[in-house]
């Protein structure tokens, strides 16, 4: 006759001189909690991997560098824009074909411009609220 035990499992019964397999683990709910983690000192793992904080000085100059870069890129999508509106427009008029009007390339090189030389301003004086919709504070 064979026996169920608590968890449901169906056991056969023992006889002399067989070999009973050990008994199931208790399920997790009966088992001890693990031991907590050793404190970490890093306040993540990949801290260590990290260069020391940048001052700021170098954060502004940073800043600096990638308005240039927005100002630099928006300058030439915006000329790429209009050579090739200019260009597509001298084919069609000596032809009577059709020309394209590069508008894209023209708006965000225009866009981008912009941002860069607020991104610029706000560099050079990082401590103040540098907006272009108020005036100035007066002093």
């Amino acid at each position: 006759m064979s026996q169920v035990d608590r968890l449901g499992a169906v056991h056969a019964p023992s006889t002399p001189g067989s070999v009973q397999a050990a008994p199931p683990p208790p399920p997790p709910s009966v088992q001890a909690p693990a031991p907590p983690a050793a404190p970490v000192s890093l306040p993540y793992a990949g801290a260590a991997a990290l260069p020391p904080p940048v001052p700021a000085m170098e954060a502004g100059s940073a800043q600096r560098r990638r308005a240039l870069r927005m100002i630099r890129s928006g300058a030439v999508l915006f000329v790429i824009g209009i050579v090739i509106t200019a260009v597509t427009y001298q084919l069609a008029a000596g032809t009577g074909g059709f020309y394209f009007v590069m508008y894209g390339p023209i708006i965000v090189g225009v866009w981008n411009t912009i941002r860069g030389i607020i991104l610029l301003v706000r560099s050079a004086h990082p401590g103040r609220d540098v907006s272009l919709a108020s005036p100035p504070a007066p002093r």
